[in-house]
């Protein structure tokens, strides 16, 4: 008995099994609510954007502008001129952390930061290497090196999220996704700053934002807040608003950005930079759903999409869901073909069938994330 519990203590980080006499401490216990923390407001780093003390995760579809609009917001950070029409106030510089692993830093990141007028002094990013390479994974011993520096980042952005995950971690497991997750919520919370995570759509032709998250659903089931990038086909805008918040009034009004380009000096191409052009005239929800009722009265997205659509939703399930879940979600917005003919189609695709007591289970074989 002794044993197994010294195994689990070990297991947990603790190094033996106290006696009656010892105390345990970091270990969870019933507590009465009124000796927990009272009960405090929300703070914002900027208005119904970025929590702090909070994980937000910023979706959109690739080379939408998301990077573009960071760089905005470690603008009117950096330089304390803020953006008070857009909910952050101006005041004192303040320094931000950047996480960079997608683009370069001296040929991208650098000149969108100083054609934007960023105020360098300020920022700072994680990297093995003075060109800005190698930023690596977060692991504890990253985090550690934060929580040591010898400023306060106000923001901490991961661009994009995805390469920052460990490989030992399986996200298209939602538990190991979470688990992904957690230090960033943890670092967040701990050092009461705004974490911000990039991160890309699939490729699922849907009005619901919630079926488009990328690699996992975890994002938006982890997160408190979750922002949407898209571009409005009218005007040609970024739009950026919240789709998932229990901290946001319902009917908030996303912002939209306009782009504008620059020549750094010594250049000879121009560099893009992202301008406010105040509220839009609709939520992130409420434009995402247009353009999907568009998109089904030109009939794009019916058999061609099928396909796709089914398995990436699987996917994101880890491969496999019960059948009813997977009709659910088909016939959520009346799609075409019928459910009948998907059911028919999907031994065709690769989607395979086993019987469990609740029902039919729908999977990809071997849950290849390429098939």
């Amino acid at each position: 008995m002794t044993a197994n519990l010294n195994d689990h203590f070990e297991a947990v980080g603790l190094s033996a099994v106290p006696d009656d006499n010892v105390t345990v401490t970091n270990m969870p216990r019933p507590w009465n609510a009124k000796d927990l923390a009272p009960a405090k407001q929300i703070e914002w780093l900027a208005r119904h954007r970025l929590p702090r003390g909070n994980m937000t995760v910023l979706v959109g579809d690739e080379g939408i502008g998301k990077s573009l609009y960071w760089v905005w917001l470690v603008v009117a950070l950096t330089t304390g001129k803020g953006a008070p029409f857009a909910g952050i106030p101006q005041g004192e510089p303040r320094h931000v952390l950047l996480f960079l692993a997608e683009n370069g830093w001296s040929d991208m990141d650098r000149p969108r930061l100083e054609v934007a007028g960023a105020n360098l002094d300020y920022v700072w990013v994680i990297a093995t290497n003075k060109d800005g390479t190698g930023s690596g994974t977060f692991t504890g011993d990253i985090q550690q090196k934060i929580e040591e520096m010898p400023v306060k980042p106000a923001l901490i952005i991961a661009d994009p999220w995805l390469d920052t995950v460990p490989g030992h971690f399986n996200i298209k497991d939602t538990q190991q996704a979470k688990m992904a997750l957690r230090p960033w919520r943890e670092l967040a919370i701990k050092r009461n700053t705004s974490v911000l995570l990039i991160a890309h759509t699939n490729r699922m032709s849907t009005p619901n934002a919630r079926d488009k998250y990328g690699a996992t659903a975890a994002l938006r089931q982890t997160a408190r807040m979750t922002l949407y990038a898209q571009q409005d086909d009218e005007t040609g805008y970024l739009i950026v608003g919240a789709e998932k918040s229990n901290l946001v009034p319902t009917g908030t009004k996303a912002d939209q950005f306009r782009f504008n380009a620059a020549t750094p000096t010594g250049f000879t191409d121009t560099v893009p930079y992202l301008e406010y052009a105040g509220q839009s005239e609709y939520t992130a929800t409420e434009l995402i759903e247009q353009k999907a009722a568009i998109a089904l009265e030109s009939g794009k997205p019916e058999t061609v999409d099928a396909k796709d659509l089914v398995k990436e939703f699987l996917r994101m399930h880890n491969g496999t869901a019960p059948a009813k879940m997977v009709e659910e979600f088909w016939n959520r917005e009346n799609r075409k073909p019928s459910w009948k003919t998907i059911s028919n189609k999907r031994r065709d695709w690769g989607i395979e069938t086993f019987k469990t007591e609740d029902g039919w289970e729908w999977f990809i074989p071997n849950q290849d994330p390429t098939s």
